[in-house]
Formats: C-alpha cells, structure tokens, sequence
C-alpha cells in the first residue's frame, strides 16, 4: 500500500494516470503551439523590417509619405502639434501644416514612445513591420477555430506573405499599418465571445483614419446577418456616424476641408508592362493619359469628362490638362486667376497666373 504521499507523487509525474498527469500532455502542446506562432510572427517582422531598412539605407523609399508622417510624429513626441512642413508646402500652403487636417489619424500618437528611444524616419518602418506581424496571432485563433490548427498556420503565412501586405511594406510608411491588427483583434475578440476587448478594437479603429467607420459599418452589417442584431445596429450607426464626425466636424476644426477632395495620378502608369531594365516587369510614368477625381467644392457630381482609347495609350476626346483642374479647382474656391501668386523667397511668380488664366474659363472645362 502506498502512502499519500506516494500517492501524491505519482499524481504530480507527468508520465502519471492522476489529474496532473493528464493535464501535462495538453499544456505542453499549449506552449509549443505559442512559440510556433509567436516565431512565424518574429520572422514576418523581421523580414518586412530588413526589407523597409535596407530600401530606406539604399535611398529606394519613396519618402513623400514617410518624411509626412515622420514630422507629424516627431510633433507629437515633443507634445506640440503633428505639423508636417512637407504636406503643407507640397500643396502650395502653409508651413504650419496641422497632419489631422488633412486626415483624421490621431492614433500616431501612440508611437510617440519609440521616438523617444529614436527619433528619426527608421523608427516608422520598423513601426509598420512589427504592426503588420502583429495581426497573426488574433487571426491565427481565429482560423484555429473555424478550421483547424493545420488550417490557421497555412493561413497566417498566407496572409504573412501575401501581396498587398507586402506592397504595403515596401511603401514606406502609411497609418494603415494599423489596420490589420486591429481588424483582427476585433473579429477574433468577437468570436471568442469577448465583446468589450472587441469593441475598444473597433473604437482604435475609429482613429486610424476618417474613413474607418465604414469599415466599422460593415462588420455591423455582419453581425446583423449573424443574427446578433443589437451589437451589429450599434456599429452601423456608430460607423457610420463616426466617419461623418471626423470627415463634416473634426477635420474642418484643425483648417481641413470637410466637402472637397482632387486627387490625380502622377502622369499615370504605361499601359504595358516593361518587362526590360530597370523596370523589370513594371511601369514607368505615361503622360499621355492619366485620371483624376474631383468630389464636393460646388463641382456637378456624377460625370465622367474625357476618354481613352481601347488601350489606354493616347487621349481619344475631350482632352483635359493639368492647368484646366487647377483653374477649375481655382475658379470653384474663389481664387482669382489673374492674380499674382506670392513666392516663396517674397517675390510674385506670374508665370503660373499666366498658364492659369491661358486655361480660359475653367469651371466650364472640368
């Protein structure tokens, strides 16, 4: 007969028959199951952090974007305004260039504890790897739930290695970074019944950019389908509402527009892929034919203005030029086309009011 203590003892051995023992076998897979997705996550982050860092050390960033974002950040992290001198000038503004005027993005805020350890444009890329990384494990327990673990580690490298992901890696730096994480901390959260973690993902969201509420309204638009009507109606209308809070009133109090929007591609991209050096299967710039969208300003909505041809390659009707949107967009704000636009260094620069005012009567040609 043995003694409790030996009884005990043998319970405690994993290799046991007792409660411990049973528990052991489970527990270990636990851990191993964590290092596994924890080690797929480091190795994202580092892959996209070296690939960001040796294209920024190569000078191969495109460092519009990242020099915006670098100085709004480094604004906050010396608890002023996320000014960005570059966003401002670019458009012929202001100096003083308030970032939430332009978008709706207060979450950079919270990266201002790494610019306090370094202060400088490598510290974002670095950001925006770890973020990127940091959206497999919530979609990992996700997939695990629905499918299966051999089903979750597939899709997590999937989405670990797919494009857009990359892409997104490779342009230097984007407050969507934050996106997926938060996305799938929110879906996860809700599918482990964990409703508040959820929703202060979804209200995270809400402060990446203006136009999250949308997104937010969608997921509403599926929990609705998903039978959990109260929660689903909340986010509908909370996305919903929260997108015209920060577009009609949040912007517009920093000096951004709340009704108007042009954004245009640079000369747009060759019809054809060049598969010759140095593009080596990309494209180059095309200047015959490129778009551009105008929305709000007084401009009539719902109309398409020119054509292509069937490739794509030259103009086909109704040509319009870059000085023609700049009037029109000029002519639509109130600005006079036949004054002198101030310069830089002080003096006038008529050369842009004489292209300006050759456009003729913009309003009627865009």
């Amino acid at each position: 007969m043995s003694s409790p203590a030996q009884a005990d003892g043998a319970k405690a051995r994993p290799g046991g028959t007792g409660p411990a023992g049973q528990n052991a076998a489970p527990a270990a897979r636990s851990r191993a199951t964590v290092i596994r997705v924890a080690a797929l996550t480091a190795a994202a982050a580092l892959m996209y952090a070296a690939d960001a860092l040796i294209r920024f050390r190569r000078f191969l960033t495109s460092t519009f974007d990242l020099v915006i974002f670098d100085q709004g950040v480094r604004g906050y992290a010396h608890l002023s305004a996320p000014v960005s001198i570059a966003r401002g000038v670019a458009d012929g503004g202001t100096s003083h260039f308030v970032l939430l005027s332009d978008h709706w993005s207060p979450i950079l805020a919270v990266l201002v504890p790494l610019y306090w350890v370094h202060d400088g444009p490598a510290t974002l890329l670095v950001a925006q790897a770890v973020l990127f990384a940091l959206a497999i494990p919530p979609l990992w327990a996700f997939t695990r739930r629905q499918l299966g673990a051999p089903c979750a580690y597939f899709v997590s490298a999937a989405y670990a290695l797919c494009l857009p992901i990359m892409a997104a890696v490779t342009f230097d730096f984007h407050e969507v970074a934050f996106v997926p994480v938060l996305t799938a901390v929110m879906a996860e959260r809700f599918q482990a019944g964990r409703r508040l973690t959820a929703v202060l993902a979804a209200l995270a969201l809400l402060l990446v950019k203006e136009d999250m509420g949308l997104l937010i309204a969608g997921y509403g638009v599926y929990l609705l389908v998903t039978r959990r009507r109260w929660t689903g109606l909340a986010f509908v209308a909370g996305g919903v509402a929260a997108t015209w809070l920060a577009s009609r009133v949040l912007i517009p109090a920093f000096g951004g527009s709340a009704s108007f929007y042009w954004a245009y591609g640079e000369f747009g991209r060759t019809p054809k892929v060049q598969w010759e050096a140095p593009w080596n299967g990309g494209r180059g710039h095309w200047g015959q034919v490129f778009s551009a969208v105008v929305a709000g300003g007084g401009f009539a909505g719902g109309h398409v203005v020119g054509s292509s041809d069937a490739r794509g390659e030259e103009v086909k009707d109704r040509p319009v030029y870059p000085m023609d949107l700049i009037s029109s967009i000029y002519t639509q704000l109130g600005i006079d086309l036949h004054a002198s636009l101030p310069h830089p260094l002080g003096q006038s620069d008529h050369r842009a009011s004489r292209q300006l005012r050759a456009a003729g009567p913009a309003a009627s040609r865009v």
